[in-house]
């Protein structure tokens, strides 16, 4: 959740290359996990040469630590020496291969950014006294992080401000259920111990819920039924329902023609069979 958006970024590439992308998935993890963001300038880099410069053939290496074999090799670096020299070794320069090259760079940059952003804020305290565990869940996805106890509400709320990638927001604690707007500056100085946030709280971010969609039916209401059922059985009057009204509008107007044509044929007959005058 902390990187929305390079993982926005790497959800694109995901459609280009679904393989690529898990790779480097995992292998910005490890590079986190390694401490070692700083050889993302040089993949950067040597990525950026072979898109501007495609027919390009050779490219100069560079040290790398063990946390970023499984990215390097991902974006298709390869080990010169077993010092941990690299090189771009991917000949591929299709449009497809040079897109997914942009995607990754662009992935990188916005890791970066974030990283920066992280670099800011309180290291987590390292002592096991004294902390507390904050769990930030929101958009469907968790983050966590350790404070000092004795610290201000401030330090969580610098650091949801990176999580959310948003300024104004207001959080909904768990236990005990309470509503905190990040603007609310009475909060800020306050310690995490005295909102008793100590040894832990979890903490929501408060979104607007969509409105539950109406269910549509295409069942009659109970008074429709009645009317209609009414209109079928109504002996009071001659008159036919509505769904057979043209019906019985046709087979009246055959009726009439038919009288029509049975007195003229009549009156052929009565003239036909009359006795001639003298």
């Amino acid at each position: 959740m902390r990187r929305e958006s390079y993982k926005r970024t790497l959800a694109r590439l995901l459609m280009a290359n679904g393989r690529r992308h898990e790779q480097i998935v995992r292998g910005l993890k490890e590079v986190e996990e390694a401490r070692e963001e700083a050889v993302l300038e040089k993949i950067i880099a040597a990525l950026e040469r072979a898109v501007e410069f495609p027919e390009l053939s050779w490219q100069p290496g560079f040290r790398a630590g063990k946390g970023a074999e499984t990215l390097l090799l991902a974006l298709g670096f390869k080990s010169l020496r077993a010092d941990g020299i690299w090189t771009f070794a991917e000949r591929l320069r299709t449009p497809a291969a040079l897109e997914e090259y942009k995607l990754a760079i662009e992935a990188m940059k916005n890791f970066q950014v974030v990283d920066q952003k992280f670099a800011q804020l309180k290291p987590e305290p390292t002592s096991l006294c004294g902390i507390s565990r904050i769990l930030l869940v929101a958009r469907g996805q968790t983050s966590i992080r350790s404070f000092d106890a004795d610290g201000p509400f401030s330090d969580v709320l610098k650091w949801a401000k990176i999580v959310l990638n948003q300024t104004a927001f207001t959080l909904i604690s768990t236990a005990p259920r309470r509503t905190l707007r990040s603007d609310d500056e009475s909060l800020h100085a306050k310690t995490l111990q005295s909102l008793a946030f100590f040894p832990g709280a979890t903490l929501e971010l408060d979104e607007p819920r969509a409105p539950p969609p109406k269910l549509t039916t295409n069942k009659p209401k109970p008074s429709d039924l009645f009317k209609s059922i009414e209109r079928r059985f109504d002996t009071k009057s001659n008159k036919p329902p509505p769904a057979n009204r043209l019906a019985a509008a046709a087979a009246e107007k055959r009726a009439k023609n038919n009288k029509s044509i049975a007195a003229n044929n009549q009156d052929k007959i009565t003239q036909q069979i009359a006795p001639s005058p003298a």
